[in-house]
């Protein structure tokens, strides 16, 4: 019997020691940090888009984001459209109010504003989520940049 116990013992802590660890793997954006970015990544948000069109001669916006429970918070936060003569310098062209909602996704579709024609535009925002709980609920965003559109 001892000796069952002791090569029991040996197996286990042979397991216990030669376990492959699990690294978590995070990739950086090589942008500057913002405030909004410097949130950790928990996992929050599970899938995300955004894009934009030209329809009419305005700019129109299609965003997701979505959890797999129910948030306090969830949408897009930090929007800027920004605009370009050439498509490759930008500038920002203007701001609009952060969108959350309380639910597990929120979901953004035609959303159109009027821009000055004969310019490119794309969009920036951040996909935020924040859970419900009183202590130290976790909290993620996520930056997005959108594809760009001429507007004629």
């Amino acid at each position: 019997m001892k000796k069952t116990s002791k090569i029991l013992a040996f197996i286990i802590s042979v397991l216990i020691l030669h376990r492959t660890p699990i690294v978590p793997i995070n990739a950086y954006n090589a942008e500057i940090p913002t405030e909004t970015s410097s949130i950790k990544t928990v996992g929050l948000i599970i899938l995300y888009s955004l894009s934009v069109q030209c329809t009419n001669h305005k700019l129109v916006i299609n965003a997701e984001t979505y959890s797999n429970e129910e948030m306090k918070k969830i949408g897009l936060k930090n929007i800027v459209i920004q605009q370009s003569s050439n498509g490759y310098t930008w500038s920002d062209y203007a701001t609009l109010d952060d969108m959350l909602v309380n639910d597990t996704k929120h979901e953004l579709y035609d959303y159109t504003v009027d821009v000055t024609t004969g310019y490119y535009y794309r969009v920036k925002c951040d996909h935020y989520a924040k859970e419900k709980g009183l202590f130290f609920p976790d909290e993620e965003s996520i930056s997005n940049t959108s594809n760009s559109v001429y507007i004629s």
